[in-house]
């Protein structure tokens, strides 16, 4: 038999285009499993970028004014010594800020994990 497991969605991140500034804010809350498909949809006029990691200056993730990005993370398995899924770690953190001053609408971020059937 083949394991399986059950595609799970943690509920879903807004953040208001007001909320969103020139420095990184954080879009809440942490992820509580680990992420195998992230959904971003930037539904503001306003090119925005998002990081995991602040200390990055430009981010990590370009996401145009009202496009969205999906990032299937866990379709590549480790072939090597290092066996499992790649995911985006339980505790994650996702940020956004703004290259121009958004005034409508909001961000949505969706995320979706694995578990036990």
């Amino acid at each position: 038999m083949i394991p399986a497991l059950k595609a799970k969605f943690e509920e879903l991140r807004l953040i208001d285009a007001a909320d969103i500034e020139a420095n990184w804010t954080a879009i809440t809350p942490e992820f509580a499993h680990p992420v195998r498909l992230l959904k971003i949809v930037n539904l503001t006029d306003a090119d925005l970028v998002f990081t995991t990691d602040t200390q990055k200056v430009f981010g990590e993730i370009l996401v145009p004014a009202q496009t969205s990005d999906i990032y299937d993370i866990s379709t590549n398995q480790f072939t090597t010594n290092i066996s499992g899924i790649l995911a985006l770690s339980v505790g994650t953190m996702l940020y956004v800020k703004q290259l121009e001053v958004p005034s409508l609408k909001y961000v949505a971020v969706s995320v979706m994990y694995g578990s036990e059937l």
